[in-house]
């Protein structure tokens, strides 16, 4: 991320822009956690956290949901830092993989490119996710000029699709002698 991406606000009269920055960040589910000089290290927060260190006191070591800034800091850097945090922090959604004409698979943030064979298998497999799809419909969808000559190219197709898909969500299942079934997974 970097400065291009934030969006000008109207920081209202009664807050400094520093003030303002911290309080749209709170809004958007931060926890700001504010550490003085002699303080205990507080407890972390069960949701992501941003530290606002005094620029006299050591910087915590933090996890990947927490971070930390100066409280002399730049509005646009406490911006930064919390936007960053959230993108870390929030949950991977599990959203509905989606498979373009030019064979660009997107899942969540994951993107692969796929070749022609391997996203026509593909976009047949997601067409009824979670149900088996049968070889035959499977062969028909891969080479729809013919079926191929090679018995065992459906299932190289597969194999280097899964190969493929290795950090992506998604689980292709061989039923053997039937077909296949492809379903979302919570992680790869």
């Amino acid at each position: 991320m970097t400065a291009t991406d934030l969006h000008p606000v109207v920081v209202p009269a009664h807050e400094s822009p520093r003030a303002w920055a911290l309080r749209s960040l709170e809004l958007r589910g931060l926890a700001i956690v504010r550490w003085t000089r002699g303080e205990r290290i507080p407890a972390p927060p069960d949701v992501a956290a941003l530290y606002v260190v005094d620029d006299d006191v050591e910087p915590p070591a933090c996890p990947a949901d927490q971070d930390w800034v100066r409280a002399s800091a730049a509005p646009d850097e406490i911006e930064l830092r919390g936007r960053s945090l959230l993108d870390r922090t929030e949950p991977d959604v599990r959203s509905q993989p989606e498979l373009d004409a030019d064979g660009v698979l997107r899942v969540g943030r994951h993107l692969v490119v796929l070749p022609p064979q391997e996203a026509r298998l593909l976009g047949a497999l997601l067409a009824s996710p979670g149900r088996l799809v049968p070889r035959e419909a499977l062969v028909a969808a891969v080479w729809p000029d013919g079926p191929a000559t090679v018995r065992t190219a459906l299932d190289n197709r597969v194999k280097n699709l899964r190969r493929r898909l290795g950090a992506v969500p998604l689980r292709i299942h061989t039923l053997r002698g039937r077909g296949l079934l492809v379903e979302l997974v919570d992680e790869p």
